[in-house]
C-alpha cells in the first residue's frame, strides 16, 4: 500500500463474526535518511531509538505516521525490531478494509505490506525480506613492502576486499592521507568516502538501510577505521579530504 496518505480499500469483504489475522510489515522514508517509519513507530534521531509516536513538531508537519485500519490503530504502541506487526480482528458486519498511513508526506518513499488471512494463517512468505547487513571493515592483514614515501591508490566501490598500498607505513612516521573522487553505491546513492549523497543532497552521516537509520554508511575505511578528514568543499560535492 502507498505511504503518501492515500486510502486503499480492499476489493474483498471480511465476513461478520469471523476472526482474521492482520499483519503489516515494511519501512518507508518521509524526508532525510533518518526520517523513517513502519506501520506503528518512527525513528527518533534525538533518542536514537524507535518510538511509538513522532514528536509534536514532526506530527504537525508529517502527521501521526501510523497505519489506520477502518479508522483505528489496531497494532498498539509497542515497537518491534522486525518491523512486522500482527493482530486479530473480528468484524461486526460484512465490510472491506480501509487502510491508510496517517501521513501528510506527498514525497514519502517506500511501501507497507498488509496481509489479511484466517486466524492461524501463515503469511511469512508474503512479507518483505531484506538482505543481510555487511559488518564494518576490520583491520587489514599485514603485508610487507618497501617504506612508503608517496603513493596513489584506486579504491573501487565494488571491491569487497579493499585495496592496498604497495609500500608499507613505518612505525612512528606521520603520513598525510588525501582522498578525492566519488563512487556510486546503487539506487542513486553516491559516496565521497566521508559523506553520502541521497536523493541529490549530501549528508555527513547517513544510512542506506531503513532498518538502521542511526548508522553511518558509505565511509572509506583505512586500516579498519573510518576515514575522518577535513574537506575543503564539505559535503556539497565530490569533496577533497
Amino acid at each position: 500500500m502507498p505511504v503518501d496518505g492515500d486510502t486503499v480499500e480492499t476489493r474483498f469483504e471480511l465476513r461478520k463474526g469471523v476472526t482474521y489475522s492482520l499483519t503489516a510489515a515494511g519501512l518507508y522514508g518521509y524526508g532525510d535518511p533518518h526520517k523513517v517509519g513502519d506501520a506503528v513507530c518512527t525513528w527518533s534521531k534525538g533518542d536514537q531509538a524507535w518510538v511509538p509516536q513522532p514528536s509534536r513538531r514532526a506530527k504537525r508537519r508529517f502527521g501521526r505516521l501510523a497505519l489506520s485500519v477502518n479508522g483505528k490503530l489496531p497494532f498498539g504502541e509497542t515497537c518491534r525490531a522486525s518491523h512486522t506487526y500482527r493482530t486479530h480482528i473480528t468484524p461486526t458486519k460484512d465490510q472491506p478494509l480501509r487502510l491508510r498511513l496517517l501521513s501528510r508526506g506527498q514525497s514519502s518513499k517506500g511501501r507497507l505490506t498488509v496481509v489479511v488471512g484466517r486466524k492461524r494463517a501463515r503469511v511469512g512468505s508474503a512479507l518483505p525480506t531484506y538482505p543481510r547487513l555487511a559488518p564494518a571493515p576490520t583491520g587489514t592483514e599485514r603485508r610487507k613492502g618497501y617504506g612508503l614515501i608517496a603513493e596513489t591508490v584506486s579504491v573501487p566501490a565494488a571491491d569487497a576486499d579493499g585495496s592496498y598500498t604497495v609500500g608499507s607505513v613505518r612505525p612512528g612516521v606521520t603520513y598525510r592521507v588525501t582522498v578525492s573522487g566519488a563512487v556510486r553505491l546503487g539506487g542513486g546513492v553516491r559516496s565521497n568516502g566521508q559523506c553520502l549523497s541521497i536523493g541529490g543532497s549530501w549528508y555527513r552521516s547517513a544510512s542506506v538501510d531503513r532498518r538502521v537509520p542511526g548508522q553511518d554508511h558509505g565511509n572509506l575505511y583505512v586500516n579498519g577505521a573510518p576515514f575522518a578528514g577535513r574537506g575543503s568543499s564539505g559535503c556539497a560535492s565530490s569533496g577533497r579530504w
